[in-house]
Order: C-alpha cells, then structure tokens, then sequence
C-alpha cells in the first residue's frame, strides 16, 4: 500500500514537472515561428494530450479488440464533457 501511494505521488509529480516542459516548449516554439501562442496551444498541444487515446485505439485496433476501442472512444468524451 505505501509503495502505492508513493508511486502515485511520483506520477503526480512527474505529470506536473512533464506539463509545464510542454507548455514551455510550446510557447518557445510560438516564438521561433512567429505564431499565436493561441495556435500552438490549439494544434501542438491539443494533439499531444490526445496521444493517449491514439494509440490505446491503436492497439485495440492491432488486437482487433472493440471492446477496448469503444470504452476508450466513450470514456474519453466523457472526461473531456465532464473536466
């Protein structure tokens, strides 16, 4: 249980530390290319926070698994509705 809870509180950090490199990263990129931090925060990093989805779909889809697929598709758009 406690190795539990400290993995957890890793991923947390590690989740927060691996967000703001994202964000940064992104709004240096903004600048080098003369964008809208508007644009880049719509395509670059919209497209990365989708990448989990992506590829749990693309898995489910090598392994011909709709179950896994479906529950992906319907969870995610409940998270982002809800959230």
């Amino acid at each position: 249980m406690l190795l539990n809870i400290i993995f957890l509180i890793a991923g947390i950090a590690v989740l927060g530390y691996s967000a703001d490199l994202l964000v940064e990263a992104s709004s240096r990129l903004a600048r080098q290319l003369g964008l809208s931090i508007v644009v880049v925060g719509a395509v670059i990093v919209g497209f990365g926070t989708s990448m989990p989805e992506m590829a749990v779909s693309t898995v489910a889809a090598a392994r011909d698994d709709l179950n896994l697929a479906t529950g992906n598709v319907i969870g995610s758009i409940i998270a982002n509705l809800s959230l």
